[in-house]
């Protein structure tokens, strides 16, 4: 009989402590995921606290069914955290360049020029970003921006250049490798905590904890989404070269000049007209200080003529 009891204490005893061990390691399970997270407060607020199981065996089913939820959850975590690590290092591995190139060219048909420039942009999988026509007295100038491939940039340049004569060619390559592979990686690191913060939203039980991790995984998709815009940006700039097209007419020539007897007159005329316009500009500009000169001298000269005539009366009329 005292053997029955203590078989059946024994097994008591053992069900309470296997039942309080399970609830320690969900509840150090728990703790690990959010103290990785940068997040503590988020972590904190979802921790369970570890309770005392009851005698039989439901605690401990319900137990291993939370550490396999824990367990494919952390499993989901690594892939995808693997997934990234794998394209971080894939992009390290590619050189990445942001080229950009200039061409000015002298065309007699700007129109036409700037359709065989769009046809040669199509051709090479590219296309016109942006295209500016002005026209001003006769002469019609064209910009285009063209966005192509790497590859077949010089394709475009010098069909480009081949609508007229080419004034300048410039092309320049700035090397993104590193900022692209810091991108890439942050993007993975973002992504790995937001997994995180799904994971710790999946086990809240209040609505306190509910509205803290909420708040906490938004702000953190918002950081993700910030960065694979920047990421997709270098991505689109990498792959495809930016071309500056100009093209701008001939300059306006001068007339042909005439020989003879009807070049000479002519030559004349034109110089005689020159010379009165300098005349006449000339004295415009003489004329206000003469006359300034003259009020000033003329009454001087006067005043000086009278202060002369008294003394020559006197001379004349001595003996």
């Amino acid at each position: 009989m005292h053997s029955t009891r203590d078989r059946c204490r024994a097994r008591r005893t053992g069900a309470l402590v296997a039942g309080a061990l399970l609830s320690v390691l969900v509840a150090s399970g728990c703790s690990g995921a959010g103290g990785s997270d940068s997040s503590s407060g988020a972590a904190r607020a979802v921790q369970p606290a570890p309770q005392a199981a009851p005698a039989g065996g439901g605690s401990s089913a319900g137990g291993g069914g939370e550490a396999s939820r824990l367990g494919a959850a952390d499993t989901s975590a690594k892939a995808n955290t693997a997934g990234s690590a794998a394209a971080v290092a894939a992009a390290a591995a590619e050189r990445r360049e942001i080229t950009t190139a200039e061409l000015t060219v002298r065309t007699h048909d700007v129109t036409a020029a700037a359709a065989r420039v769009g046809r040669a942009a199509a051709a090479a999988k590219g296309y016109v970003s942006d295209e500016r026509t002005s026209s001003e007295g006769g002469r019609t100038e064209s910009m285009l921006t063209v966005r192509v491939p790497e590859a077949g940039l010089d394709r475009v340049m010098d069909e480009a250049a081949a609508t007229g004569t080419a004034l300048e060619r410039t092309r320049t390559s700035e090397d993104v490798s590193g900022t692209y592979v810091d991108a890439a990686s942050r993007v993975r690191s973002q992504t790995a905590s937001v997994e995180r913060i799904r994971a710790l939203l999946a086990r809240a039980t209040t609505i306190g904890q509910v509205v803290q991790v909420e708040s906490e995984l938004a702000r953190r998709e918002a950081d993700l989404d910030a960065l694979k815009a920047r990421l997709q940006q270098l991505e689109e700039q990498t792959t495809l070269a930016t071309l500056t097209v100009v093209l701008t007419p001939p300059p306006a020539s001068a007339p042909p000049a005439q020989a003879g007897f009807g070049g000479g007159l002519s030559a004349g005329w034109h110089v005689l007209t020159v010379s009165l316009a300098v005349a006449l500009a000339v004295l415009g500009a003489v004329l206000p200080f003469a006359v300034l000169v003259a009020l000033v001298a003329v009454p001087a000269v006067v005043l000086l003529r009278r202060r002369r005539r008294p003394a020559v009366d006197a001379a004349a009329t001595t003996p």
